[in-house]
């Protein structure tokens, strides 16, 4: 009589043949998610290095510009005797300070305002106090503000569907 012992079993094999179509599948599965996610992570980088560029770009520019300011100061300082002397001089050289890409906007409390675009949606805002030398560690004004901000209109969706008994 045989024995059951010497047939081959079919589970036995086709069990391993099912491991091996899963760990198939299983591989193919990870190695599409990893490619999508390489993807994903080229095109954001692509993405953050256009907007570093550009805000860098923006920012040379308010450099130019706060070193005309510097020299426009400078000149009103060396050329005033007194405190009112040197605003009023301070305010008529900012004014000969004329640019394309931007205006400078000077209030009555001495603070110097400009923007320069960085994209079609966001600016570069900087704000200056100007400033005595003397008071202020030798520099003619004080850096306020030196920021990029969003120029795009929110709208934000304020509908809210809330259940009303009887309607």
């Amino acid at each position: 009589m045989r024995s059951s012992k010497n047939k081959p079993s079919f589970v036995h094999t086709g069990t391993s043949m099912l491991m091996v179509v899963f760990i198939i599948i299983v591989l193919i599965t990870f190695s599409a998610a990893i490619l999508i996610s390489a993807d994903n992570d080229s095109s954001l980088t692509e993405k953050l290095a256009e907007n570093k560029t550009e805000y860098y770009a923006a920012s040379n520019l308010g450099e130019e510009v706060l070193a005309d300011i510097d020299d426009a100061l400078e000149s009103a300082y060396q050329n005033s005797s007194d405190t009112d002397g040197y605003f009023m001089a301070a305010n008529e050289n900012l004014a000969k300070l004329t640019y394309d890409f931007t205006s400078l906007e000077l209030t009555e409390d001495d603070k110097l305002f400009y923007s320069i675009e960085i994209s079609e949606e966001r600016e570069l805002q900087i704000e200056l106090q100007i400033c005595i030398p003397d008071d202020n560690e030798g520099s003619y004004y004080r850096i306020l503000q030196w920021r990029s901000v969003s120029t795009r209109q929110w709208n934000g969706d304020d509908s809210l569907n809330v259940y009303v008994p009887g309607n």
